[in-house]
């Protein structure tokens, strides 16, 4: 007898250290657990995640999220933090449901400098970006995004009258859930085919490149609709050529960003008049356009390819589980390699290294957060500028941002 799996859906809300397109960290993810009929069923948790010996946080990120540095190394290893992660949240049963993918994408980062192959997004049954979600419903609607992509702001346009402290993490899921919940009154259709799971998008859109048809996707960083015309699928990565209104260009869309990728004919007549923007006209310039020899490579890929052929090879042997926290480099590995190892090691295993080499990563470290500190302090120096001089709780948190690196 096949065993039927229950649905659920975690409510997530990762907390950045950094801006995710840099040397990214999390302070850690808060979440809360609901079933199939969206009842919550457990208590809202942060999970949190050990700052790096290596990486100084972003002041900005750290004022704007309220979190105290200090408590930033009283987290689990990046390692204990993934295994949690797994086994609460980015597992088959659970359809993930978060504001923005860009800062959960940070995971496929920290995956990487741990030997683990960035797959933990595809691990969920599904990703839903509600913020990406939302913006399409508006723009199908009338034409125009609201103009902010911070969930506060947008939760409270669409009612939500609460006021919460930027500090209050968990409380902060209640407005992820409350523009869910929006979402499925005002565009259920649209919600649900975002909920569909990994394996229904790949073959969805193997079906699509074969019948040559044509998709729509909403680009969050132009804040516009563009149409798709699918060339292939390679790996976790579409390459398509798109059309923005304007021009034909290539572009890659990776899977595990979870985009939207709907079917094109979504854009009505009546639509087309509110984007302004023909469906028609779309797919004339993109069955014209010539078809590019695209040889962009996706992330894990890259990240292979800046590796020399022995770290390769102990790259892969590394990924083995069971031999984590006794990985040393090869003397045949290169020198960038070797580092890398090494930061893996004492940021998770610091027990297991010796005293000279314990000495050596603390050296090295200490010289990363010197080279770090001026961007730091010229940060600060902004922070400090527009502040509200006014607001205990504001200046407070400056003054332990301030002093953090200095007590390191």
């Amino acid at each position: 007898m096949q065993t039927v799996i229950k649905r659920k859906y975690a409510f997530v809300l990762p907390l950045p250290l950094n801006n995710p397109a840099s040397k990214a960290a999390l302070y850690g993810i808060a979440y809360v657990l609901a079933d199939e009929n969206l009842n919550l069923t457990g208590e809202r948790e942060i999970i949190t995640s050990r700052g790096l010996d290596n990486l100084l946080p972003s002041p900005n990120y750290l004022f704007s999220q309220g979190i105290d540095p200090f408590t930033i190394k009283k987290g689990l290893s990046e390692e204990q933090f993934l295994d949690i992660l797994s086994e609460k949240i980015f597992n088959q049963e659970t359809t993930v449901i978060t504001w923005s993918i860009r800062n959960l994408k940070i995971l496929e980062q920290i995956c990487l400098r741990n030997f683990r192959k960035p797959d933990i997004l595809k691990e969920a049954y599904c990703v839903c970006d509600v913020n990406r979600v939302l913006k399409l419903h508006e723009i199908l609607g009338g034409g125009i995004p609201f103009h902010s992509d911070g969930l506060s702001a947008c939760a409270a346009k669409y009612g939500y009258q609460d006021k919460i402290s930027k500090s209050e993490h968990t409380k902060r899921l209640d407005l992820l859930i409350y523009l869910f919940r929006y979402l499925s009154q005002v565009n259920g259709p649209l919600l649900r085919f975002v909920l569909r799971s990994y394996q229904d998008r790949i073959e969805s859109l193997s079906n699509i490149i074969a019948q040559d048809k044509y998709l729509l996707e909403y680009d969050s960083l132009s804040r516009s609709i563009e149409i798709i015309r699918p060339l292939s699928l390679r790996k976790d990565t579409l390459e398509a050529l798109y059309y923005d209104g304007n021009d034909v260009l290539p572009k890659s869309y990776e899977l595990t960003d979870y985009g939207i990728l709907s079917p094109a004919t979504v854009l009505t007549p009546q639509r087309e008049s509110i984007v302004n923007l023909s469906l028609r006209d779309a797919v004339t310039a993109l069955k014209e356009a010539s078809v590019p020899q695209n040889k962009e490579k996706g992330a894990y890929q890259s990240f292979l390819g800046t590796l020399s052929e022995a770290d390769s090879v102990h790259y892969q042997n590394s990924l083995n589980p069971n031999n984590r926290a006794f990985i040393r480099a090869d003397n045949n590995c290169s020198e960038s390699y070797r580092l890398y190892v090494a930061l893996f090691a004492g940021n998770n295993y610091r027990e297991n290294l010796s005293d000279s080499e314990l000495q050596k990563y603390y050296r090295y470290c200490s010289v990363q957060i010197q080279s770090q500190l001026k961007q730091y302090l010229r940060e600060l120096e902004n922070l400090m500028t527009s502040a509200d001089e006014n607001k205990t709780e504001d200046v407070s948190l400056i003054r332990k941002i301030q002093s953090y690196p200095m007590e390191l």
